[in-house]
């Protein structure tokens, strides 16, 4: 299976963990609907039904491996940032400082540029 999904591609943890869960539910729905519709009779519908049972097995084996991969991957990246902190420890407190103030930075430029919640509309000279 191709590790683009996992490595390098901007997804964050959460937007994947979102993308499984919905595969999954996409999975349980098809089974559902297989279930619901075997009573149907006729070759060509017994045919189809089953090249898509075999489809969705496959897909389930493709799901399970990629959550594999998933769960590698971030427990390496864990592993990695543990053992740079451990070796680095000033230089990770660096980094969160300056990430601290450049969130800083950034939500006192943006709540700079945010109407007020406190004006008084009674008293703009605008609005007399």
């Amino acid at each position: 299976m191709n590790n683009e999904y996992n490595e390098g591609n901007g997804q964050t943890g959460e937007s994947r963990d979102r993308l499984l869960d919905d595969i999954k539910m996409v999975m349980r729905e098809a089974e559902e609907l297989l279930r619901s519709t075997s009573q149907q009779a006729g070759e060509g519908y017994q045919a189809a039904r089953e090249r898509f049972e075999s489809t969705l097995s496959s897909a389930k084996v493709s799901l399970s491996e990629l959550e594999e991969q998933v769960s590698a991957t971030a427990r390496e990246k864990m592993e990695v940032t543990d053992r740079y902190v451990k070796e680095n420890p000033w230089q990770a407190v660096a980094v969160g400082a300056l990430a601290g103030i450049a969130l800083g930075v950034v939500l006192g430029i943006s709540r700079r540029y945010q109407p007020s919640r406190d004006r008084d509309f009674d008293s703009h000279p605008d609005l007399d």
